[in-house]
């Protein structure tokens, strides 16, 4: 497997990024049970 190349290597730090912030937002939006703020029942 010859190195990845400058830009896949940024695509895939972009993807990573893409991911973590994904998970951060879904995190905000969707907190816990627990904390029972945005709890419909």
């Amino acid at each position: 497997q010859p190195e990845p190349t400058p830009m896949q290597a940024q695509a895939t730090a972009h993807w990573q990024e893409y991911a973590a912030t994904g998970k951060k937002a879904s995190l905000m939006i969707d907190p816990p049970r627990s904390s029972g703020l945005s709890s419909g029942s």
